[in-house]
């Protein structure tokens, strides 16, 4: 039932959400910068190689996985594992607004 559970073994809760391995950067991206300081909210501040043992253990859900490439993507260095595409496609700032005519 919904509210139940949270206090209980983790092993009750893997029927609603099991644990999956998270990329911290994101699918299919790799951490640039391994051995920089990451502060993500709720987590004591952590290289970024610790933080993506983490996601490989599981440690995060579904949903702070989904956010977590934002917040660690330029202090992490995340890059897509490309060879050739040059220097010069590294997203700086995955969060930059983007203006479309006629939106506020």
């Amino acid at each position: 039932g919904k509210g139940q559970g949270d206090d209980d073994d983790d092993d009750d809760d893997d029927d609603d959400e099991p644990k999956y391995p998270c990329d911290i950067c994101g699918e299919d991206m790799e951490i640039g910068l391994p051995n920089q300081i990451v502060d993500i909210p709720g987590q004591p501040a952590m290289t970024c190689a610790e933080l993506q043992m983490l996601g490989d253990n599981g440690a995060f859900s579904p949903s702070t996985c989904r956010r977590l490439p934002s917040l660690v993507n330029s202090a992490c260095g995340c890059n897509p594992p490309c060879s050739v595409c040059g220097e010069d496609m590294t997203v700086d700032y995955p969060d930059a607004i983007i203006e479309f005519p006629g939106q506020p």
